[in-house]
């Protein structure tokens, strides 16, 4: 199975100041590694060899060779995408690294800030026996910082929110399409109907859409210690606080 994992990580973040910190976000080092790092050691199980394609800011590429920092990380494995200044959202930088896309075959998009403690391909495997078209990892919160998803009694999705607790099923910044073509359609549909959230379209928006089609959705439940997110310092810092488990991020073996 070959699986394309894509990165947004071009946009700025104002918890993130330049005056504060000199190296763009996804080369701040947490627990002494650079987040990226942390985040593409967590994800390279998947599907084997997966094939990465990161959108980044170009002027973060230009000043600190981000691309070449990607490339030896991936050990090649990768297309870099460039994004000058900001776009309409995370869906709309996506949609810059559209044609390394296959549209027969699944991809994932995940956060840039975030290691998830779970097996991915215990996550796959677990979408595809239940034949599902698109899914998502999911954690239990009731914060409104959160993207979340509401499901039927079926364990089905049946609407997405950004922003917004629907239920208590947080989404944990990753997203599974079983081809590539469905996401496309799906997020030109969001930016078409221009349903924005504050301004902003979020791939979230497209599982809406994807129900609307017809398409099975589905979650995969962690528990939400299981889920580090790195969107502010605070975050980092809670991060580096706790414990020292240097398992998580890395390749999970499937739980008994």
């Amino acid at each position: 199975m070959s699986v394309t994992v894509l990165v947004p990580m071009a946009g700025r973040s104002a918890f993130f100041r330049p005056d504060e910190h000199y190296y763009p976000k996804p080369l701040l080092e947490v627990r002494g590694r650079m987040m990226i790092e942390r985040v593409i050691e967590s994800l390279q199980s998947i599907g084997g060899t997966p094939r990465f394609v990161f959108v980044i800011n170009h002027d973060d590429d230009a000043t600190f060779h981000l691309g070449s920092t990607l490339r030896l990380l991936t050990e090649g494995h990768c297309a870099v995408v460039h994004q000058r200044g900001e776009s309409g959202g995370a869906l709309c930088s996506c949609l810059l690294g559209m044609e390394h896309i296959r549209p027969d075959s699944p991809l994932i998009i995940s956060n840039a800030d975030q290691v998830v403690d779970v097996d991915y391909n215990a996550v796959l495997a677990d979408f595809a026996q239940r034949g599902l078209d698109a899914g998502t990892i999911v954690f239990p919160s009731a914060h409104p910082q959160w993207s979340y998803v509401r499901t039927d009694a079926n364990g089905f999705i049946v609407e997405t929110a950004e922003k917004n607790p629907i239920s208590a099923h947080a989404i944990a910044g990753f997203y599974y399409f079983a081809r590539g073509r469905e996401f496309i359609r799906a997020a030109e549909n969001v930016i078409r109907k221009g349903t924005r959230v504050k301004d902003r379209f979020f791939v979230s928006q497209t599982f809406n859409e994807l129900i609307l089609d017809g398409l099975r959705l589905g979650v995969y439940n962690i528990p939400r210690e299981a889920y580090h997110s790195f969107y502010s310092p605070g975050r980092i810092a809670e991060f580096q606080e706790s414990p020292m488990d240097e398992s998580v991020g890395q390749p999970r073996r499937p739980r008994s």
